[in-house]
């Protein structure tokens, strides 16, 4: 006679668990969702963001403690303990307290470059996008940092405006679209001078 063994194996959800879920939401002292909050498991590489409503939610959590990491600017940083347990949710309600130290009052100031500022050429505070004819500065600075020798480096600067020609290799004729300017056309310190010498780069302030 043959005596066979049956061995019975008993599935148990509770002995396959061996993770769990996470579910939060974060809000703020009013009670409303602050969203793109930082969300981190310490310890672990879980991470993310919350959504625009302020939820959050990792799945598969393996079992055990771990701390839950909170941060957002202008707002405390928050840790809270956890427990993740075999086969559970757990759901979390977190407050974020705002951080007054990080909210101090911030002071923005704005400057108006050469060229944004009514042109003192035009002699009727007119703006230089209001003027009839086309206006471009070039300042101390721009002329320091190129080391202009001449007037035709400084017009490298330009559009349209240009050396004509070098009579001599002792004038610069100046010129644009096409027409030369001339002495009549020229002008330093508001004053018409003769365009037959080449100008001091060196003592120009701006042009």
């Amino acid at each position: 006679m043959k005596y066979f063994t049956l061995i019975l194996i008993i599935w148990s959800p509770v002995l396959l668990a061996q993770s769990g879920n996470l579910k939060g939401k974060v809000s703020d002292e009013k009670g409303e969702a602050v969203a793109f909050v930082n969300i981190q498991l310490l310890k672990t590489n879980l991470g993310q963001s919350t959504g625009e409503d302020g939820t959050f939610e990792f799945e598969n959590v393996k079992n055990g403690e771990y701390v839950l990491f909170a941060s957002f600017v202008g707002y405390k940083p928050l840790e809270q303990f956890i427990k993740i347990e075999d086969g559970k949710t757990l759901n979390l309600v977190m407050e974020l307290q705002e951080n007054a130290e990080l909210l101090k009052e911030i002071v923005v100031k704005g400057t108006l470059s050469i060229n944004e500022k009514i042109n003192s050429i035009g002699k009727a505070n007119i703006r230089v996008m209001d003027l009839p004819q086309a206006a471009y500065t070039i300042d101390r600075g721009t002329l320091e940092s190129q080391q202009a020798n001449n007037m035709q480096d400084v017009l490298m600067n330009t559009n349209g405006v240009y050396i004509m020609g070098a009579t001599g290799g002792y004038q610069e004729e100046i010129a644009g679209r096409g027409f030369s300017f001339g002495s009549n056309n020229t002008f330093k310190n508001g004053t018409r001078y003769n365009n037959s010498m080449i100008p001091e780069i060196s003592s120009l302030e701006k042009v």
